[in-house]
């Protein structure tokens, strides 16, 4: 009887060339999941704005039922306070029949993880502020909402993803 002296197993080229060929995937592949955080960001911000032309549409079309309460702000005509759950408290503002700024804030019931940011007279920017620092302009990852300017127009929403 014959015994062969073969031995089983993978030689020291073979597990080379194998430990070459993972390493040389794991490079292509890692920048495609690496992105993966940023195009998350990016998607959250996105629906932060379809979120707030949610509530805005919503709001508008409640504004238009005649059973609402409703009652001007003082001498100014853009403004108007309104009772949007009927509880006697006008605790919704609108800007020409649109959210104001810190009322879409609430409205939108934002994580933590937001900064909000307002600059000037009806400028809203929510987003991420990766350097701590308390604005989200500079850190180019954020949601911009522009009151409506007067009667006969709409707010304005924008979104910046450069740096998310």
């Amino acid at each position: 009887m014959q015994h062969s002296n073969r031995q089983k197993g993978f030689t020291l080229i073979e597990l080379v060339v194998v430990i070459i060929i993972v390493a040389v995937l794991a490079v292509a592949a890692a920048p495609k999941f690496i992105n993966l955080s940023s195009d998350a960001k990016s998607e959250v911000i996105e629906q932060i704005q379809a979120s707030a032309k949610t509530a805005n549409k919503l709001v508008y079309a409640k504004t238009q039922m005649p059973s609402l309460s409703k009652r001007p702000h003082g001498s100014r005509d853009d403004i108007t306070d309104i009772d949007i759950n009927g509880d006697g408290n006008y605790n919704t503002r609108l800007i020409y029949g649109y959210l104001d700024n810190e009322d879409l804030v609430e409205w939108l019931e934002l994580d933590d993880v937001f900064a909000v940011q307002e600059q000037g007279r009806g400028e809203l920017y929510i987003g991420y502020d990766s350097n701590d620092n308390g604005a989200v302009i500079d850190d180019l990852c954020y949601f911009k909402y522009v009151q409506a300017a007067s009667a006969n127009s709409q707010p304005l929403y924008s979104t910046e993803n450069t740096g998310c």
